[in-house]
């Protein structure tokens, strides 16, 4: 099976970097406990059953499958996990933070493992079950290989030790060239019906070869031809010639992430909740969505943060603020608010098409009612560096997508770029990660999303997706956003 992705490989090391083609590619190659069921709930995969939580939600006790093996040839057992979750909670994002509170984390036999925390911890399941969440099993000695006793950090993991429990294996990464993935022939699926990224998997094609493919002509090109089976990514434009070839087919994939608008909350204009507001009262989603993307198959436009598939995290709450498309209003808030028509400096990209085209549509708006803008465009590295310095911005544009939690997103903490302190948003996030009733949190959730619209951090214009395209000889190829190769297999 030969597959065209936008880009290389940033290392086969999951908990190295966060960038999607690390995950996609190497998520056959690891495993996580838990994973995403097809209605995205959290269900077991190396683990046998779901965790047992405490009355207090303060102490977890995970029960593994017995039976399973890593590509060694050796048995996974707890040691192994509790390796590897030692070495998330120091190297991801995720786990420094839900994993904050951990006292404990011991291997109580060679099949169980408990963790203790000194707080309830209503994220935990989410943190290591979503697979943006990179808390994948590696064995133990692996680890411990690359683990520096005396610096106390974790080096990266290197091809040859790139082990892992999954249905294929590496075989070869040459650098800007391909990732060779080969069967794991001693995998040991599970035993329920496949479901999302959980229950059986199966390894039908020998061999899976990605290949970086940056320029869409020639990946167009390589799926028409037959070179490629499978383009993980690419560009809207391309549908209509796609969907009438009659040996390819379009795949949308949804749920996608936001095309967002991120005010400085902590220097400089974009402090001024009445500005803010305004800004979100002038804006016209719609308009701004259909500027940015050429075909609306490929967007959406609605209130919620997260999208309709996320299931029970999907609200209409604060609906009534989302698509205002208000100038009247937009002008009276203005006069409320300190702002003296100073030039707001908007930092964005045409490395990203989406961030440039919906930066100048909505600053089109916001200037018909009295909103000056400024649009500064540099390349994405530039604006990535520059969104951390409050003296030199007053917006960027980025994408935020909903992983699976709240707790999945760092825009609405005070750390992450555009410092949201908003006491509404802070009051929800915080709770949410200690609370551990279902309900409780979707309120909060709810009432997280309220403070948004209350207090603005963001401006959330549409939900975009993805465009993914297969030949008709490729065999139950599914829509997720996380790129599932093991069940597919070629005619």
């Amino acid at each position: 099976m030969k597959v065209a992705i936008n880009t290389d490989l940033a290392s086969v090391d999951m908990m190295w970097g966060t960038p999607n083609i690390n995950r996609d590619v190497m998520g056959h190659v690891y495993e996580y406990l838990f994973t995403m069921s097809e209605k995205n709930t959290y269900i077991p995969m190396l683990a046998e059953k779901d965790m047992d939580i405490s009355a207090d939600g303060m102490t977890f006790t995970i029960t593994l499958r017995q039976g399973v093996k890593f590509h060694n040839g050796a048995d996974f057992t707890s040691a192994d996990a509790v390796a590897s979750l030692e070495r998330w909670h120091r190297m991801t994002t995720r786990g420094k933070t839900i994993a904050a509170n951990l006292d404990t984390m011991t291997a109580k036999d060679d099949h169980t493992v408990e963790m203790v925390f000194t707080k309830p911890n209503g994220g935990l399941l989410f943190a290591i079950g979503q697979y943006g969440g990179l808390a994948v099993m590696f064995p133990k000695d692996v680890v411990d290989k690359y683990y520096d006793t005396t610096a106390k950090e974790d080096k990266e993991i290197k091809d040859a030790d790139a082990i892992g429990t999954g249905p294929y294996k590496l075989k070869e990464w040459v650098r800007d060239s391909s990732v060779t993935l080969v069967r794991n022939d001693n995998y040991t699926p599970r035993d329920e019906p496949s479901d999302g990224r959980g229950g059986k998997r199966w390894a039908y094609v020998d061999e899976i070869v990605f290949t970086p493919v940056q320029d869409p002509t020639t990946l167009l090109n390589g799926l028409v031809s037959g070179e490629f089976h499978i383009s993980y990514a690419s560009p809207p434009a391309q549908y209509d010639q796609i969907n009438s070839d009659p040996n390819l087919v379009p795949v949308i994939i949804k749920p996608g992430s936001k095309a967002v608008a991120v005010f400085n909350k902590k220097k400089g204009i974009g402090t001024d909740m009445k500005l803010r507001e305004a800004a979100l009262a002038a804006t016209n989603p719609q308009e701004v969505m259909a500027g940015t993307i050429d075909n609306d198959k490929f967007y959406a436009c609605f209130a919620s943060l997260a999208g309709k598939e996320w299931g029970d995290w999907y609200t209409e709450v604060g609906s009534d603020l989302y698509a205002q498309n208000n100038i009247d209003k937009a002008k009276q808030l203005l006069s409320e608010s300190g702002y003296k028509g100073e030039k707001l400096r908007w930092i964005t990209t045409k490395d990203y098409d989406y961030m440039y085209r919906s930066a100048l549509v909505a600053s089109k708006e916001w200037e018909k009612a009295g909103i000056n803008v400024d649009l500064i465009v540099s390349d994405w590295p530039t604006v990535v560096t520059n969104r951390s310095k409050e003296d030199v911005y007053d917006i960027f544009s980025t994408g935020i997508g909903f992983e699976g939690d709240p707790l999945g997103t760092g825009a609405y903490t005070p750390s992450w770029p555009g410092w949201t302190t908003s006491p509404e948003i802070t009051k929800a996030e915080t709770a949410l990660v200690t609370e551990t009733d279902p309900a409780k949190r979707k309120k909060l959730w709810e009432d997280l999303q309220q403070g948004f619209y209350d207090e603005v951090p963001y401006i959330q214009f549409g939900e975009m997706y993805t465009l993914r395209a297969t030949r008709k000889n490729v065999h139950n190829f599914t829509g997720r956003q996380d790129l599932m190769l093991w069940n597919v297999w070629l005619e």
